[in-house]
């Protein structure tokens, strides 16, 4: 299997010939290694790490009530076009386009990136009220 074809690495559906089923993550039999090389890691282990660090961050925020989950996103859409205001980076009138339109601000990269942030941060938080 070719990695530059990210229809056939979806798919699945094309045999595992030749292939070492040594570290396999995906059904298709795409190894840690395979993912390092598509993804740039110099090795297994920094692919391996990706994978559980994005398996328990998608474990937490399924674990969330749904109210909470969307709190945390409504207010950290809030925070983000806050803090681009407060750059210079957007003006007035953006800011209310974006406060009516939270749409947009969903498919902002730099957005995710907040949010992501703003996980990271809640579930931190969830674990020393768990201590």
């Amino acid at each position: 299997m070719q990695l530059d074809d990210p229809e056939e690495t979806l798919r699945g559906d094309e045999p595992a010939q030749g292939r070492q089923r040594k570290n396999v993550m995906m059904s298709d039999g795409t190894s840690f290694k395979d993912i390092a090389k598509e993804l740039g890691f110099a090795a297994e282990s920094g692919a391996k790490q990706a994978v559980e660090k994005a398996m328990q961050k998608a474990k937490f925020v399924g674990s969330m009530d749904q109210d909470d989950l969307e709190i945390l996103i409504l207010q950290s859409m809030s925070e983000y076009i806050d803090v681009l205001k407060n750059t210079g980076e957007i003006s007035d009138e953006e800011v209310s386009l974006l406060k009516s339109n939270p749409g947009i601000v969903r498919e902002l990269d730099g957005f995710r990136e907040f949010l992501n942030n703003a996980v990271k941060s809640a579930r931190k938080e969830s674990e020393n009220v768990e201590d």
